[in-house]
């Protein structure tokens, strides 16, 4: 499978980086930094040469790599081109990386070990995203994960249960659409019961979507999706976090990697796109990709798509979640009134006892006291971390009519607004 990586690979060309960590002025000149990450990034997939220039800002460049978790690529970079990073951002890398690599080991191991009981058990599993592509890169490290996603049938959980305490894994949570199990340290396990998010509908497509997928098995109790599936299930998604949040730049390299294999299967691929409302998005991400790796001039919606894609402020992600929520709240009036704005706050602060568990495990033995630390969390949060807080207040505070008719608008242009209209957030 790394071979199909390599043989794509060359896609990768030079372009700017837009997606601010830091104010972008004449004297820090961001545009440069961002040139340098995907530099670095394409110079370690291929193992190329590459001369930085200088005045390079190496704190931007490696919080950057660390919050997409792209450390392990651009350090591999840096080691084999012998670039004179400063010294204590150097073991900066050197630390993340070794720790990159020991955590990719140890979630391998574990996986293997998950898959190894669920045949012993006949227990049918399908491996998502990361736990599958990640084989696709040249070292696993490169394409970090921070879960391992594994489909499930909903009809064998009684026999997985066990199979995950024997394992010595805790079970977290259920969410409307997986069972969450963590093994402190090692390895954090979604298992799906649905394919995909019942809370973006179109429930039945994804149905008959996952039964034709589960006819792929292919050997013992292991069922893979072939190239086609893995593209459209990647697109979903990346059009997911696209609507609702932040995508990585992981998941747009994902897709690359994926639509150039020769067995892509075309006319599959359009009928699974069409039935879902995904066409456009789908034609905006390869026009994307296109621009960025051909060397070509960006357009605007593919510097918004990087931009998308390299978003390291929390600030940026929380406007973007205010403005989604706000955007869900609108549901057809000219404007969003005060009450559905406070309403908003209040769900924010007030979380359902699911979600206050897992900030306060004592929540799990004494849910009556959920009121108590709904008043505690705010006060727990302007001491600890103000700077959260009135990101939270400022964001709260703002007009959210002028960036929801933004948003709307690039909604529609990618062809993403039905798939908005369809999500209910109360499908638990």
């Amino acid at each position: 499978m790394r071979a199909g990586f390599m043989k794509h690979v060359h896609l990768f060309k030079d372009c700017s980086m837009p997606g601010a960590y830091y104010e972008v002025t004449a004297e820090n000149n961001m545009n440069k930094n961002r040139l340098a990450i995907l530099k670095l990034i394409k110079a370690g997939l291929l193992s190329e040469q590459y001369v930085p220039d200088e005045g390079l800002d190496w704190n931007y460049i490696y919080v950057a790599c660390y919050r997409q978790r792209i450390v392990n690529v651009v350090y591999q970079a840096i080691k084999d081109n012998n670039i004179a990073v400063p010294a204590e951002y150097m073991r900066m890398f050197q630390v993340e990386a070794l720790r990159g690599i020991n955590t990719d080991r140890c979630q391998t191991s574990w996986i293997n070990k998950i898959f190894k009981s669920f045949e012993d058990k006949n227990i049918v599993y399908l491996p998502l995203k990361g736990s599958y592509i990640k084989y696709l890169y040249p070292r696993t490290e490169f394409r970090q994960m921070g879960d391992a996603d594994i489909y499930i049938e909903r009809g064998q959980y009684d026999l997985i249960k066990p199979v995950m305490e024997q394992l010595g894994f805790e079970f977290i949570e259920e969410t409307y659409h997986e069972f969450v199990w963590d093994k402190k340290d090692k390895l954090n396990v979604e298992l799906h019961k649905s394919i995909t998010d019942p809370r973006y509908g179109m429930v039945s497509f994804f149905n008959g979507f996952r039964d034709n997928v589960m006819k792929n098995r292919t050997s013992g109790c292991r069922v893979d999706m072939n190239i086609t599936e893995h593209l459209f299930y990647s697109l979903m998604h990346l059009a997911k976090h696209y609507i609702s949040g932040t995508v990585s730049i992981r998941n747009i390299i994902d897709i690359c990697i994926l639509r150039n294999e020769d067995s892509i299967d075309k006319a599959y691929l359009d009928k699974c796109l069409k039935e879902v409302r995904l066409e456009k998005f789908y034609e905006a991400v390869c026009s994307a990709l296109d621009e960025w790796f051909g060397g070509k001039d960006l357009s605007e919606g593919s510097e918004r798509l990087l931009d998308m894609s390299l978003v390291v402020s929390d600030e940026t992600s929380e406007n973007r979640k205010y403005t989604f929520n706000m955007f869900k709240e609108q549901e057809g009036e000219k404007k969003i009134s005060f009450g559905k704005k406070t309403g908003y706050v209040l769900r924010r602060i007030f979380l359902p006892l699911g979600s206050m568990k897992k900030i306060f495990p004592v929540l799990d033995k004494a849910p009556f006291l959920l009121p108590v630390f709904w008043i505690w969390r705010p006060i727990y949060r302007l001491f600890t971390d103000r700077k959260h807080v009135k990101r939270f207040v400022d964001v709260s505070l703002a007009d959210p009519n002028s960036k929801v008719e933004g948003y709307r608008s690039e909604m529609e242009r990618l062809g993403l607004e039905s798939m908005i209209k369809e999500y209910d957030h109360e499908i638990k």
